[in-house]
């Protein structure tokens, strides 16, 4: 048996599709719902008068946390051997002690503590992201990951409707109940999917005990640009691309500030956001993945949904009422859902090795994650030189630039006929 077992199946994998739906329930609603509502809230209960500063700075030290400690983990990860799994130990280990962590948010009583308890929770469910991305190269062939991938764009934004759909019906519920319905919800999901997939342990290798210098293991740790050009042309793009989305992060002050709203409206209005949008998205998410299977491309649908992305901002430049919020919010949401769904497959496609997958997932999430942290600290200063229209015009023009990072990447090869996957032992 190979050490790492790269799919060759082409059935459509109905079961790993149902555990892929709890992953991202577990990883994406646990981080994004308490960055659009949550951590706001918590800090107008405890710094009301400085909450766009003290909400960016701890955007960003979370960020760098993740950017340390998330490829370490990651690269541990690689190597865990036993018989549970090496994926499903860590994605149930990154959602309980995620899930710890965001109940533990609501106890803190200065600016500080909320830092590094978020700092951990992003960690934690970072831990939870890469172990579910390494999944799909390892259990998916090349010539589904278009479909496996948007249905993933599907369950994302699915979670955050779910999400603020909770959060809206508990609107008057005190912090506490609304981190721990969050966090419990984020457990179980991580438990589902321990339950949903099958992972056979990965035997020991006789090399692995070798012992190499630190120098040596940083400078191998990112893949060489000259021998794979093409992971560090999707870190860029990838990078870009969510510079330009970590705008979405100050909506709900910009709503605050803007339409001078109540919390409880806030909570009503960027529902509606989320669920609007979230729809367009998943619509956009899952049709995209399948046509891009059907035609064998991936360049043409990543390159047009940037340039989407970066026209959904620049209609806030200008927005005098909500309803151009939800105008710019939907297309924001068909662009995203386009991109997210194939730029996914095309990063699998990239990714350098096999025995690497988790490692090299997590230098992928860090260039999703890294804009946060640039956000965080560069927003406060925009805000305050030019407003919002400034803010938002800015970070549209990362979008485009994201369009442009992808034209080096070379197209996915035409589909080749898969052998069925052998299951004799």
């Amino acid at each position: 048996m190979s050490s790492v077992n790269v799919a060759t199946d082409n059935r459509m994998p109905w079961r790993f599709l149902v555990a892929l739906f709890f992953g991202q329930v577990a990883n994406v609603m646990t981080i994004v719902v308490p960055m659009m509502l949550l951590l706001t809230f918590k800090f107008m209960e405890i710094t009301p008068d400085s909450v766009k500063e003290n909400f960016g700075m701890t955007a960003g030290f979370s960020t760098i946390a993740v950017i340390i400690f998330s490829p370490i983990l990651a690269s541990i990860a690689d190597k865990t051997r036993n018989k549970f799994g090496r994926r499903r130990t860590w994605i149930l280990a990154g959602g309980f002690l995620g899930g710890l962590m965001l109940i533990a948010v609501d106890f803190a009583t200065q600016v500080w503590m909320v830092v590094v308890i978020w700092c951990l929770v992003q960690v934690l469910y970072s831990v939870v992201a890469n172990s579910i991305f390494a999944l799909v190269p390892e259990q998916i062939p090349e010539s589904r990951r278009g479909i496996v991938s948007g249905a993933m764009g599907v369950f994302a934004p699915a979670s955050v409707m779910l999400g603020m759909t909770i959060m809206m019906s508990m609107a008057n519920a005190a912090l506490l109940i609304k981190w721990a319905i969050v966090a419990g919800i984020g457990f179980l999901a991580a438990v589902l999917v321990c339950v949903m997939v099958k992972e056979a342990p990965v035997p020991f290798k006789s090399d692995e005990n070798k012992s190499t210098s630190v120098l040596t293991q940083v400078i191998r740790f990112y893949p060489s640009p000259r021998k794979y050009p093409s992971f560090t042309w999707g870190f860029l793009t990838r990078f870009l691309q969510f510079l330009a989305t970590s705008n979405m992060t100050f909506s709900t002050i910009y709503l605050i500030e803007k339409f001078h709203m109540t919390e409880s409206e806030v909570t009503a209005k960027m529902g509606l956001l989320a669920m609007a949008g979230n729809v367009c998205f998943a619509l956009a998410s899952i049709g995209s993945g399948w046509l891009s299977d059907k035609l064998g491309k991936q360049k043409i649908f990543v390159i047009a949904a940037a340039i989407g992305v970066g026209i959904g901002p620049l209609v806030l430049v200008f927005a005098t009422s909500f309803t151009e919020v939800l105008i710019s919010n939907l297309i924001s949401g068909i662009a995203g859902g386009v991109y997210l769904s194939v730029d996914m497959a095309l990063i699998t496609r990239i990714l350098p090795k096999k025995e690497d997958f988790a490692k090299d997932a997590s230098i992928m999430n860090i260039a999703s994650s890294l804009p946060n942290s640039i956000t965080g600290f560069a927003a406060p200063p925009l805000i305050a030189a030019g407003g919002f229209p400034l803010f938002y015009a800015v970070f549209s023009c990362f979008a485009f630039l994201s369009a442009l990072a992808v034209l080096p990447i070379p197209e996915m090869q035409k589909k080749e006929t898969l052998l069925p996957l052998n299951h004799s032992s």
